[in-house]
């Protein structure tokens, strides 16, 4: 098999492609680890990947990997990779804050995460990019027996229907969205 797997940062792309390689047999191909040996960066940053270069990087570390893979990392959604399904982890923003406080994240990341989660951003761009029918999406804010679930929704090509889009207007994310 074929999987790709990306996602908003914190909703369990790593976790749960760990799980299904090891799973599955295949090889985990980390989209952040290849940026970085491939030198995938723009011009003049240490941490802005070119997509269209890390996308030429993935699809030659994948050329050889007869058995499958498992491609994991959150700029997957902005790149096209042969697969059989591409899987977008989906989170409750709730739970996607306390992840994404937990690891850090100050107030600007932590909001631009929170409202890219709340619109959409990861299941649009792959949509956009990946042929029709082989996306789907997995509500990840629970993580009991996700790898299970997301292997499940890729050899169907059936996942879940996630919408957090009415959670932009709370009152309680309000203060994240002001000065984004």
């Amino acid at each position: 098999m074929k999987l790709v797997i990306t996602g908003t940062p914190g909703t369990g792309k790593t976790t749960v492609g760990k799980a299904l390689a090891a799973r599955l047999g295949v090889t985990l191909v980390e989209a952040n680890g290849v940026a970085r040996r491939a030198k995938c960066f723009k011009a003049g940053s240490r941490s802005e990947v070119d997509v269209m270069r890390l996308e030429k990087a993935l699809q030659q570390e994948l050329r050889g990997l007869r058995k499958g893979f498992v491609a994991e990392g959150h700029l997957l959604c902005e790149v096209r990779l042969a697969c059989d399904a591409c899987v977008v982890l989906r989170c409750n923003p709730a739970v996607l804050s306390k992840r994404l406080k937990a690891r850090g994240y100050g107030r600007k990341k932590l909001g631009d995460n929170l409202l890219c989660e709340a619109l959409d951003y990861c299941l649009l761009a792959a949509e956009a990019r990946y042929p029709a029918g082989r996306v789907v999406q997995v509500d990840a804010s629970k993580t009991t027996r996700l790898a299970g679930r997301v292997l499940a929704a890729a050899k169907l090509l059936e996942g879940d229907r996630v919408d957090w889009s009415g959670m932009v207007a709370e009152k309680r994310f309000q203060t994240l969205w002001k000065g984004l």
